[in-house]
């Protein structure tokens, strides 16, 4: 993955930088100036195969949580969001141990008991009859399957909370409210003036 990095950066800073140069270009025109069609920038023409879109996009995003969670946090710059997430991560694996632990040494323990009823050596010899070992063992099996379900559950959300702040990175809620116009190239291949509404 760092050998993409290194080769979309430069690609990336190409296309800013000439992005940039032809709204300047345009900015800098007076409204009551026509540019010809000869004055305008020069605009790249990439190959097809180029993806042009920028590094970090919502569904990239949620490939990246989705692999490793945490990682589609650290890409929307919310860094305190990933000790909360590994903490979580952390709790989870306790109790799926602790729990899958105990629900094998009472399975064992249940049929070690049915298969050898004086022979065996009783690891919980407080539970004295098979219903009561059928009961911690039943227990354990049911805490198993809800904390795996939690932990699928808490490993989805991370993945959408990731995707939505994606989503919510470019969304513009500046008070910056104006109007302007500027000379801009028609697809038809005329000139003309066009309205930018900033909102």
């Amino acid at each position: 993955m760092s050998r993409i990095l290194y080769l979309l950066i430069p690609l990336l800073f190409v296309l800013t930088t000439a992005h940039a140069q032809q709204a300047d270009t345009l900015a800098a025109a007076k409204p009551d100036t026509v540019l010809m069609p000869s004055q305008l920038p020069p605009v790249p023409v990439m190959a097809a195969d180029v993806d042009t879109t920028p590094f970090v996009t919502p569904k990239k995003t949620a490939l990246f949580s989705a692999i490793v969670p945490g990682l589609g946090q650290y890409y929307n710059k919310h860094y305190w969001k990933i000790p909360v997430i590994y903490a979580l991560v952390g709790t989870a694996i306790y109790f799926v141990n602790d729990n899958l632990k105990n629900y094998n040494a009472f399975r064992k323990e249940l049929a070690g008991r049915r298969n050898n009823p004086s022979g065996y050596e009783r690891k919980f010899p407080q539970y004295e009859d098979e219903g009561t070992l059928q009961s911690a063992q039943d227990y354990y099996r049911r805490n198993l399957d809800l904390t795996i379900l939690l932990t699928g559950v808490g490993y989805t959300l991370q993945v959408i909370d990731a995707v939505v702040f994606a989503h919510l990175k470019g969304f513009d809620i500046s008070e910056d409210i104006s109007i302007r116009y500027r000379p801009v190239a028609m697809p038809n291949g005329g000139l003309g003036f066009g309205l930018v509404m900033n909102f």
